[in-house]
């Protein structure tokens, strides 16, 4: 047998091996899931099996109430009589849903365990959530129920639903998944924007001002919390690595073709006109060659996790200033050889603004409360401020990820404020910096220059 033929044979034995590989799995990554987000708090604190119980008795709106309800600039007085019949109907409907959940976002933490509904199957990529969705429409029906509640002149109680929505988004925003905590951003930001919008449209008393201080404070005594729970988000990556890859020989293992075919969709392997430029198999063949071993993939990842860690330090505008990209060293991975990692990590740069943005609507939020109850005690802002600012600071404020100066705002005589970055000479001003963000959280805000 000649050199060649043997080469041919030693291919064909490699190919055989390589494509028979099986994945050891050696570690319960889903039991370290749940270890790594279970509480130690008594288990009567915990808001799941009232969350649970509000999901299952969720009513859904129909299309038309809909089309009303997704609009959140909504004021209830604005709509037609029978827009608001629908509105109250579905109110109504989820009266008993929002008892419990008003009564879970009043517990003291969240928590249910990670499971993939297969008791053989401990892959986290298999962990269902279900409930989300429903847990986010029932934070409109807390909206919906503040714009109620103002309508008929019950504030106080339309500010208490908002507080539970803001709560029930505080639980999810200290889960282990990322989801979750978008899930719980998106919620939270739904009770504090209503929470403007009710201090634009009702003269709130520096008591409620304050008590509604006290408690958007209280809610995240701890600070803000980031967007993602590193640790869990390193599990869940590294079990998937043991799920797909062999572990041993060279390299400490090699991606298995065939398993490759359970997350790496067949179009991957299509040409620019959506048709197959060839066979799936072969593409899985050409993935599982070419990909980085075993130990280079848990490599980049840990480094990639690491220095998103060091990003996370980092404010938006300090990121932008020293022309830092989150997601750079992602990108700059070989497309094939590092496939597994490019398609499945998280985009770090939009979660890094996503947390920004919702830690500074918070601050936005602390702030103008500290803002109206010193417009109030006479100690801010002489000529008084249009309620137009405290309806749309929500969005100016926050929305200033890369901004190093502290936010302003100015008010000419007759006029709303107007944002700005410098201080003109002919105006009355007022700077929120970071070394005024202890006063605005303890309601000691003074007046700025």
């Amino acid at each position: 047998m000649c050199i060649r033929d043997r080469l041919f044979v030693c291919l064909i034995v490699y190919t055989v091996w390589f494509s028979l590989g099986k994945p050891t799995i050696t570690v319960d990554y889903l039991a370290r899931l749940n270890e790594l987000g279970r509480p130690t708090l008594a288990p009567e604190d915990n808001a799941w099996p009232e969350y649970e119980k509000a999901i299952e008795l969720y009513v859904d709106a129909n299309e038309a109430t809909w089309k009303i309800i997704s609009v959140r600039e909504h004021v209830f007085a604005q709509l037609a009589p029978g827009q608001q019949q629908m509105i109250r109907q579905w109110l109504s409907d989820n009266e008993p849903a929002w008892e419990y959940f008003r009564r879970a976002a009043a517990k003291k933490y969240c928590h249910r365990e990670y499971y993939t509904g297969d008791p053989n199957n401990t892959w986290t990529m298999s962990v269902r959530l279900p409930g989300l969705a429903e847990l986010r429409r029932l934070a409109v029906v807390g909206m919906w129920r503040a714009k109620l509640a103002v309508y008929e002149g019950d504030t106080g109680q339309g500010l208490d639903d908002c507080l539970s929505v803001v709560r029930a988004g505080a639980h999810l925003q200290d889960r282990v998944t990322t989801i979750e905590r978008l899930v719980g951003l998106s919620i939270a930001r739904i009770g504090e924007a209503e929470i403007l919008r009710t201090a634009s449209v009702a003269d709130l008393p520096v008591s409620e001002l304050l008590r509604l201080q006290e408690n958007l404070t209280d809610i995240y005594a701890a600070g803000y919390p980031p967007m993602i729970n590193i640790e869990g988000e390193r599990m869940g990556f590294l079990d998937t690595v043991q799920q797909l890859f062999t572990k041993g020989g060279p390299g400490g293992g090699h991606l298995v073709p065939g398993l490759a075919a359970r997350i790496i969709p067949v179009e991957d392997f299509g040409d620019a006109n959506g048709g197959c430029a060839r066979l799936p198999v072969i593409g899985y063949y050409d993935i599982g060659f070419i990909h980085a071993r075993r130990d280079a993939t848990v490599a980049k990842i840990n480094e990639i996790y690491d220095r998103f860690v060091e990003m996370s330090r980092l404010t938006p505008y300090e990121r932008y200033v020293r022309n830092i990209d989150a997601d750079e060293l992602v990108r700059s991975l070989p497309e094939r050889r590092y496939y597994l990692v490019r398609a499945f990590m998280p985009s770090f740069e939009r979660l890094l603004t996503l947390r920004f943005e919702g830690q500074a609507g918070h601050d936005a939020t602390l702030a103008v409360l500290a803002l109206l109850r010193y417009q109030k005690q006479k100690f801010f802002c002489k000529g008084g401020m249009s309620h137009d600012f405290y309806g749309g600071v929500y969005g100016h404020f926050c929305f200033t990820p890369s901004r190093v100066q502290p936010a302003l705002y100015s008010q000419e005589a007759g006029n709303s404020p107007q944002h700005s970055q410098e201080v003109p000479g002919n105006r009355e001003c007022t700077a929120i910096s970071e070394t005024q963000k202890e006063d605005v959280h303890s309601g000691s805000f003074q007046r700025g220059h």
